[in-house]
């Protein structure tokens, strides 16, 4: 949650600002809604997914 909020709180040029509010806050791609910030807590989860992966597969052949 808080690299939620510190991603929310970067403030951007007065130009780009003007492009952002163009931009949709959610995409619908069939039953799925896709947030920036639901995109930004998937991410986070699937490298914490993959960390702990590669942790076990190193433990694993450290055995063998």
């Amino acid at each position: 949650m808080g690299a939620l909020r510190l991603v929310g709180q970067i403030s951007a040029e007065p130009e780009l600002q003007a492009m952002l509010h163009v931009l949709p806050t959610q995409l619908q791609l069939g039953a799925y809604d896709l947030t920036p910030a639901g995109l930004i807590r998937q991410g986070l989860l699937l490298l914490a997914v993959v960390a702990a992966c590669r942790t076990v597969n190193r433990l694993l052949a450290r055995e063998l």
